[in-house]
């Protein structure tokens, strides 16, 4: 088979869809037209990725406990100072203090100094810096402490968090200042104190190079995405004022980062974060200390660079193009939801695995996208196809009505000759008859008959046959039965099938449902012809005697019968389909493959029909005939092989040579001695030599009456019928045969022995055949035993069969003589007397006849065993008569 080229259209409709989904997902990107669903994924993972909070890292917060402790906010400076001297006390590592400071204490300066002392003698506190416009729209101005406590202070840090555009709080720039990105955030800026030179190098999203970086304007750099650690309250944290009093348990501080920072509800200090639930925001000294741990841990966020995001994105959206036209619909439907998945877990393991932030909302719009498009292609595509197909086979049908009513009247015709109808009468469409009623006329038929159904009264019975889609019937049918209708649900079945008639063409459908509808019933009733012809060529060619093989131009079988799979291979039920032929015609016994060579080639090429000869490997005599098979143009044809079982016209032809040599040769010679005999006879004139004469002439008229009557007994066994067959004692058929060879064994000095080791036998059989068969073994063992030897009669049980063995002790017989014992006209060489070739041959057929079989077990110098084995076949009947 030659394979066509894909369709042009079929390879083009791939690639525009790929670069719809490709121009889609770039254009999606560059405009961020899903930020939105980007961030709301980003947050679900968040919500995964939460763990345990660290215990280094302690907030000690301004609660509502501590305001109505120590008073209306904002406190004297030096509680603060105080707090200070308690952490340091407990050896706290370093002290991030998130409140401002910008203002002096006009009241009491005193308050400015304690705390100036306080954070100069910690040497481990961080003050915040942020930043603030000078009025509303004008220009932004850092705000630091004041000048003392920024002298005394270790470190400063920013504290400003920029949300996104849904107002959500998700990353941090880890450095920000004006005209310089000079002042890390309030966790950085409290691991630089702890660790001093290690946060040289940082992560994050770096400032473009295009940005301009004066003196007027707030620079960010190093941009981090937070992977907070768990919901608001997930940090440790001690009250302000149980913390001020020293209501904690000694080295609850010691090597651990504190933050101390407001977390009374109310305060305007918190922050809507992913992780927030239940409207409750985060406070920002909890913010700083999830910044503080994702520095430390090294689980800072970024996202993928566009480029990247770019490619990847682009790159999992062609999947779907490529993917789709090499599945089938359930296939695809499967490929979408695993690129779906597939998306998911590229992003979050990207996340999970490396702290990269891949955004999957344009990949997973796109493919959801991709399989209806795909699907509503495929679809048209499909509809388009079955209109082309279903209105071509419309067309090749157009002519089948009219011959279907032809058909009806050929079919009545048949069925009058199996079912008892009296008559029968077809009316076409307009009332005339189409076809006459046999003997007196009907009467009218009924005024109203339904389409496809039967009317059935007083021994008539009437149909209409109708189209589907029509109101008229296009014939009418009347049988008149010889009897009463017939109640039989076959010869029912068998009418029903009457009626049923092409269908004619429907109204064009109105609408899409209409149109599907349509289109399914057409391909059923499509499918359905084509499930019936194939039922009816598989059970035609199962059901030939013949076996039937089709293969390919390539020699391929393609189609293939039972007969055909027992003649080549010995079992009929193995498959030999997409097996070579070649090879399973070479396996035949004696077939020249030469001949099989030219006969092939002939059949091939010369598109010639021939035949030959061949036998299997069981003894079966086979007739091969090969004709080639025309296929398209643009392929090789095919081949057709019809196997034969000839085995009975060749034994007919194998028995009719044997009964010629008998004839020409057996017969023939006697009868020849016995003329010259009596020509010498008329010469002689002394009585003894006529005596001589006449008794030679005797010898040689036994000899010939000898093989008519064994020849005649060998054709008498095989056409023997099994009904005259009656219940017998093999025991006492053995010993009538035993005692008609007394005589012949006395005469040559053998001793004969019967060892019967059951008393009765009773089988089912011809008792003449039997004993004449168990007469000629005997007769055989004492022609061919030495003389003061013994032969033996055996008779035995040996399961549900009975066994009747001769055993002698003559000179044997060689294995390579075995397989020519018990063919006709056969003599076994070697010295000794010799036989007509019958005997044995005639034991066979008794044995076979009586669905038994016969064995033989010799050596050379060593006697034989010859066995008549036979079934123990008594019907019930037989055994309760004896």
């Amino acid at each position: 088979m030659i394979f066509a080229p894909r369709p042009r259209r079929g390879r083009l409709e791939p690639a525009i869809l790929g670069l719809i989904f490709v121009g889609l997902s770039l254009a999606l990107i560059l405009t961020d037209a899903l930020w939105r669903w980007d961030q709301l994924l980003f947050d679900a993972h968040l919500k995964f990725w939460t763990r345990p909070a660290p215990d280094d890292i302690v907030i000690v917060g301004v609660d509502e406990v501590s305001l109505s402790t120590l008073g209306r906010w904002p406190w004297p400076r030096r509680i603060h100072a105080d707090l200070l001297d308690r952490l340091v006390a407990d050896n706290a590592r370093v002290i991030g203090l998130d409140i401002i400071f910008s203002e002096r204490d006009t009241q009491d300066p005193d308050n400015d100094s304690a705390l100036a002392r306080a954070l100069f003698e910690s040497e481990r506190s961080v003050l915040p810096v942020f930043m603030e416009p000078t009025r509303l729209g004008g220009p932004l101005i850092e705000q630091l402490p004041i000048p003392p406590l920024t002298v005394a202070a270790r470190a400063l840090g920013h504290v400003h968090v920029e949300l996104d555009r849904d107002g959500i709080a998700r990353s941090v720039f880890l450095r920000e200042g004006l005209g310089a990105a000079r002042w890390p955030t309030l966790g950085l800026a409290m691991l630089q104190v702890a660790e001093p030179g290690r946060w040289d190098d940082l992560p994050g999203v770096r400032r473009g190079q295009s940005e301009p970086a004066t003196s007027r304007v707030w620079v960010r750099d190093n941009r981090v995405w937070i992977p907070f650690s768990g919901p608001p309250g997930t940090f440790q944290r001690i009250s302000y004022a149980q913390a001020l009093a020293g209501e904690f348990v000694p080295g609850t501080f010691r090597d651990k980062f504190v933050l101390i920072g407001m977390t009374a509800t109310g305060t305007g200090d918190s922050l809507p974060t992913p992780v927030s639930g239940n409207l409750q925001p985060m406070p920002g000294v909890e913010f700083n200390a999830n910044v503080l741990e994702a520095l430390r841990r090294g689980f800072t966020i970024e996202p993928l660079p566009l480029g990247w995001r770019s490619a990847l994105s682009v790159l999992l959206a062609l999947l779907p193009a490529l993917l789709y036209p090499r599945t089938s619909p359930r296939g695809s439907l499967v490929a979408a939801v695993l690129l779906l998945g597939g998306c998911v877990v590229v992003s979050s393991g990207l996340l999970f695995l490396h702290q990269i932030w891949f955004p999957p909302a344009v990949v997973l719009l796109v493919v959801t996208l991709s399989y209806p498009l795909w699907s509503w292609r495929r679809l048209e595509l499909t509809v388009r196809y079955l209109d082309r197909e279903l209105d071509r086979l419309q067309g090749e049908q157009a002519s089948l009505p009219r011959a279907r009513e032809h058909r009806l009247a050929d079919a009545l015709r048949f069925l009058a000759l199996v079912l008892p109808i009296q008559a029968w009468l077809v009316k076409s469409r307009t009332g005339e008859e189409a076809h006459n009623w046999k003997g007196s006329p009907p009467p009218p038929p009924p005024a109203t008959l339904a389409s496809g159904e039967w009317l059935h009264a007083d021994g008539y019975s009437w149909g209409a046959c109708q189209n589907v889609g029509t109101s008229s019937p296009r014939a009418v049918v009347g049988i008149r039965w010889s009897d009463s209708v017939p109640a039989d649900d076959r010869i029912r079945y068998l009418l029903s099938a009457l009626l049923v008639t092409p269908e004619a063409a429907s109204p064009p459908p109105k609408t899409t449902l209409e149109l599907v509808e349509a289109r399914i019933e057409q391909v059923q009733a499509a499918t359905a012809r084509l499930g019936t012809m194939r039922r009816i060529i598989d059970d035609s060619l199962q059901h030939m005697a013949d076996g039937v093989v089709v293969a390919d131009g390539f020699g391929q079988i393609v189609l293939a019968n039972q007969n055909a799979a027992l003649y080549l291979s010995g079992d009929e039920k193995s498959s030999i389909v997409n097996r070579p032929l070649l090879g399973l015609l070479t396996s035949l016994e004696n077939y020249p493959s030469e001949e099989l060579h030219n006969g092939l080639r002939e059949a091939m090429l010369e598109r010639h029909a021939v035949q030959m000869d061949a036998r299997h490997r069981d003894g079966r005599d086979l007739l091969i005939q090969m004709a080639p098979l025309e296929g398209p143009p643009e392929a090789p044809g095919g081949l057709i092989v019809n196997l034969s079982d000839i085995s009975m016209l060749k034994d007919i032809e194998r028995r009719r040579a044997e009964m010629l040599g008998f004839l020409s040769h057996d017969l023939r010679s006697p009868l020849v001695s016995i003329l010259a005999l009596v020509e010498l006879a008329e010469n002689k004139r002394s009585s003894e030599d006529l005596r001589d004469l006449l008794h030679r002439a005797q010898a040689y008229t036994e000899r010939t009456l000898q093989l008519a009557e064994q020849f005649l007994e060998l054709t008498r066994a095989e056409s023997q019928e099994r009904g005259r067959w009656q219940a017998i004692d093999l025991a006492s058929v053995a010993i009538h045969a035993f005692d008609q060879t007394w005589s012949q064994a006395q005469s040559r000095q053998i001793h004969l022995v019967q060892r019967f080791q059951v008393e009765a036998a009773w089988i089912r059989g011809e008792r003449d055949l039997l004993e004449r068969a168990i007469l000629n073994l005997l007769t055989n063992a004492i022609k061919f035993s030495p003389s003061g030897s013994t032969v033996e009669l055996v008779l035995d049980r040996v399961g549900d069969q009975f066994r009747c063995c001769v055993i002698d002790q003559g000179r044997g017989i060689a294995e390579e003589d075995r397989p020519k014992l018990f063919r006709r006209f056969q003599r076994i060489g070697g010295g000794g007397p010799h036989g007509v070739g019958l005997g044995l041959a005639f034991v066979k057929v008794v044995a076979d006849r009586h669905g038994g079989s016969v064995t033989v077990e010799s050596a050379p110098d060593e006697g034989a065993r010859f066995c008549i084995v036979l079934p123990s076949n008594l019907s019930p009947d037989d055994a309760e008569a004896l």
